[in-house]
């Protein structure tokens, strides 16, 4: 018999035993006969379950007992079934024959399978398995959670149960291939769940073989990926977004390896650059820039690790930069990413900005200058006057008074451009007709510019109201054309256009300090030398000029330029050597009627006799405006100050008719030493003064309605006439 046999008798020895067990457990009969179970290869036998075996056996006659027996025999661990059988054999007793099968090879492989399946049937994965019919053979519990089937519910069914209409021609593809030995991996399709809604799953297929080698069917490994797909999409999605972003943005980005080469370029500031999106990829940006040392110094610190940010210029664009390196997690430069920003035209506008912010510092130091100036002239106008009244007429010393006061005039003069660049003069605005202005001071311009200038208008005959003064825009006409005629020695062409326009967002935005909205617009254009960059940067500040020194004070332009902005508009200038200079100004259009004019009366100047109190902080000022009105027939009590000014008129002893008061003066105002004092005499008339008129408008609330006000410096005329008029006009509260 192939199988192993033992006989022993009751004590168990062994009477005999096949060659089958000498071979298998390699044990000579001749060593075994008459040896103990127990003892057999050096007690190797002696296993407390086989003895329980032996024992039952005997026990129970006629019937088989069976046992599994694991342990060493002498050549490895084994595994046995060992089946027994007590039988009697005559005389010599009661007797036990033992067959034996090794299992132990059986029992590794079912280990295996137990183990794989297990495997198999807990794996996250779906694992199917079908016959070439197409029918289920196995389903595991990732099938089952993601498809929703349990295993009852699909094993001998269609494996076409999961697969949508529109995928089953691919299927059929599929298993074509399979048929004949293809494998698929990571192959990504669609399939059905339970519910109906579909999944995408990522599928690795393969044929199923038999012993033989023939191919009995297929297995396909699959798994969910819906949520990496989702993700995918979303990311692909953002990507597309941020390079719109990107591509529309006036911007560059770009990134470069630790080579310093090219692997990305986008943006449309690229093209501003010279270069298309893209172009650059792959190419040295070492080697691109290395003429440029500025940019090259950045670049190389930022391969090297370091966050950059300059900004720089490059095919004329100003650009800031960013540069970032990117690291992995053990800290080590993989590449550089770069950000350029053109900002050019922020650039611009802070420039402009810049400009705005010194002209306003250069108007007040002017207009402080003007304001204080106009207090000496005050006295030297006024003395002078006062002196030229005294000599007779035609002496020598009378000739040389009169010198100093023309000078003293032209003082004046000077002092009221400088009012008139620092916004600080004192204007009589009226809606007007800008048209209207420039037919009034066309015959003035014709004759100041020259025949050898072409001058010629394009008036715009429906052109919108404005409010200004039209003495100053006439004052601003006549400058911009002799400024002009400077400019075309040997002839040219001045032209004068109106218009209507409406200044955008856009606009506003690029021209600081520019309203949105309706505005009357007046250009003054030139074919004159025109002017570089470096020179339109100043050409509205007061004594700049680029004129010899006997052509002109510098203060043409500026004049302009500060009658413009206190009318409430701006003014650009467009100009370039060789092209000429367009000057334009814009004003806000205003809803109203034009201003009419009632015919001037000529009266006679007139002095009088009532009693005025002077309240001025200057003594020159203070002391000439007293000689003028003594002079005129007026009685004057004098204060130095506001606080002697109310003490003088609470003490009651004198009946004042007039308050003449600067406006600006220590402890209080002239605005809030009239108030306390009109508490005492309500019927008490004021008339203020000041050279600072911005002071008297904006700060003390002068030249309110029906107030009086006399701006420095003044002649005596001018002074009596205004006292005259204050006196004879009905009082305002």
């Amino acid at each position: 018999m192939h199988e192993p046999l033992l006989v022993l008798n009751d004590e168990f020895a062994l009477v005999r035993v096949s060659d089958a067990f000498a071979r298998q457990f390699r044990i000579p009969a001749a060593d075994a006969i008459g040896t103990r179970l127990c003892e057999l290869a050096g007690g190797r036998w002696n296993i407390p379950e086989l003895d329980r075996l032996l024992a039952a056996a005997l026990r129970q006659d006629a019937e088989t007992c069976r046992s599994i027996v694991e342990g060493n025999f002498g050549f490895g661990t084994r595994t046995l079934v060992v089946h027994a059988r007590r039988f009697d054999k005559g005389e010599s007793g009661p007797q036990i024959l033992l067959a034996i099968d090794d299992i132990t090879d059986r029992v590794a492989i079912e280990s295996r399978c137990a183990h794989l399946s297990s495997v198999v049937h807990s794996s996250a994965d779906s694992i199917i398995s079908w016959g070439l019919d197409g029918n289920v053979t196995t389903w595991n519990q990732g099938a089952a959670k993601l498809y929703g089937y349990s295993a009852e519910e699909m094993i001998g069914r269609s494996i076409e149960q999961l697969v949508p209409d529109d995928q089953r021609f691919e299927l059929h593809n599929l298993m074509r291939r399979v048929r004949a030995g293809e494998h698929f991996d990571r192959f990504q399709t669609i399939r059905r769940r339970k519910d109906g809604t579909l999944v995408h799953i990522s599928l690795a297929l393969s044929s199923m073989r038999d012993s033989a080698g023939n191919i009995v069917g297929a297995t396909g490994v699959g798994r969910d990926v819906t949520a990496r797909i989702a993700t995918e999409e979303a990311l692909r999605r953002t990507l597309e977004r941020l390079q719109a972003v990107v591509s529309k943005m006036p911007m560059a980005l770009w990134s470069l390896d630790r080579d310093g080469i090219v692997t990305l370029s986008e943006g449309t500031l690229l093209e501003k650059l010279g270069f298309r999106p893209g172009q650059l990829v792959g190419t040295s940006a070492l080697e691109m820039f290395s003429g440029n040392k500025e940019i090259l110094d950045h670049m190389r610190r930022a391969l090297a690790g370091e966050h950059e940010h300059f900004t720089t210029s490059y095919a004329g664009v100003t650009v800031e930069t960013w540069y970032m390196p990117i690291k992995d997690s053990e800290g080590r430069i993989q590449s550089t990413i770069g950000v350029g920003l053109d900002i050019t035209e922020r650039v611009r506008l802070e420039e402009q900005f810049r400009q705005a912010q010194k002209m306003e510092a250069v108007g007040r130091l002017a207009g402080g200058i003007a304001h204080d100036f106009n207090n000496l002239l005050t006295a030297i106008l006024g003395y002078a006057d006062l002196v030229l009244d005294e000599l007779p007429a035609g002496s020598a010393l009378a000739a040389d008074v009169d010198q100093i006061r023309k000078a003293g005039q032209s003082a004046s003069t000077l002092t009221r451009q400088l009012l008139a660049f620092s916004r600080r003069q004192l204007l009589k605005p009226e809606i007007i007709c800008i048209n209207d202005v420039v037919t009034r001071t066309e015959t003035l311009l014709r004759r100041v510019i020259g025949e050898h200038i072409v001058f010629s208008t394009r008036l715009d005959p429906a052109l919108a109201h404005a409010s200004a003064d039209p003495g100053q825009i006439e004052q601003v006409i006549v400058n911009l054309a002799v400024n002009a005629s400077d400019a075309m020695p040997d002839g040219g062409r001045l032209t004068i256009e109106t218009g209507n326009v409406s200044i955008d967002a856009a606009f506003a935005a690029a021209h600081v300090g520019t309203r949105e909205g309706p505005h009357v617009m007046m250009k003054v254009s030139d074919t004159g030398i025109g002017m570089d960059a470096t020179v339109q940067l100043h050409i509205f500040e007061p004594f700049f000029t680029t004129k010899q020194k006997t052509k002109g004070t510098g203060l043409g332009l500026a004049t302009v330029y500060g009658v413009v902005k206190q009318s409430g508009g701006t003014i650009w200038v467009d100009s370039a050597p060789g092209r000429g200079a367009t000057f334009t100004i814009y004003l806000p259009v205003v809803d109203a009627p034009l201003t009419e004019h009632a015919e001037e009366s000529r009266a006679q100047l007139k002095t009088g006799k009532e009693i005025i109190l002077l309240v001025e902080d200057q003594d020159d000022v203070r002391r000439v405006a007293s000689a003028i009105l003594r002079h005129g027939g007026y009685s004057v009590v004098e204060a130095a100050h506001p606080r002697a000014a109310l003490a003088i008129v609470r003490d009651g002893q004198t009946h004042f008719d007039l308050l003449l008061t600067d406006v600006v003066m220590p402890e209080m105002s002239g605005r809030e030493l009239a108030k306390l004092a009109a508490e005492i005499r309500k019927d008490l008339k004021v008339l203020y003064m000041s050279g600072y008129t911005e002071d008297a408008i904006a700060q003390h609330g002068v030249l309110e309605a029906g107030l009086a006000f006399l701006p420095k410096p003044f002649t005596p005329k001018a002074l009596l006439r205004a006292v005259r008029e204050t006196l004879d006009q009905d009082v305002v509260d």
